[in-house]
């Protein structure tokens, strides 16, 4: 489950994942990919029902940008250990 709120980065780039062109604007950063708008407020952080909207905007479901967060954690975790293991598991 995701802690909210998230920060905007992580989903502009999933939205750039799924080949949305940015195009950025003094109010918003919309994202587009045929006959479909995402506009991306000028936020640090977005709320659930920010993210809800806008996966709804962008015809892509909430379950696959879950799981791309938690990819996302996972590789975070992953750096930790490699960083604390010294450098054996580098080698």
């Amino acid at each position: 489950m995701l802690t909210y709120p998230i920060y905007t980065r992580i989903f502009e780039d999933f939205l750039g994942l799924h080949d949305f062109v940015i195009e950025v604007t003094p109010e918003f950063t919309i994202f587009k990919k045929g006959e479909l708008k995402v506009e991306v407020p000028h936020l640090k952080k977005l709320s659930k029902v920010n993210v809800t909207k806008l996966l709804q905007d962008a015809n892509l479901s909430i379950i696959s940008f879950e799981d791309y967060y938690n990819h996302l954690q996972a590789m975070g975790v992953f750096d930790k250990l490699i960083d604390l293991s010294g450098g054996t598991l580098k080698k």
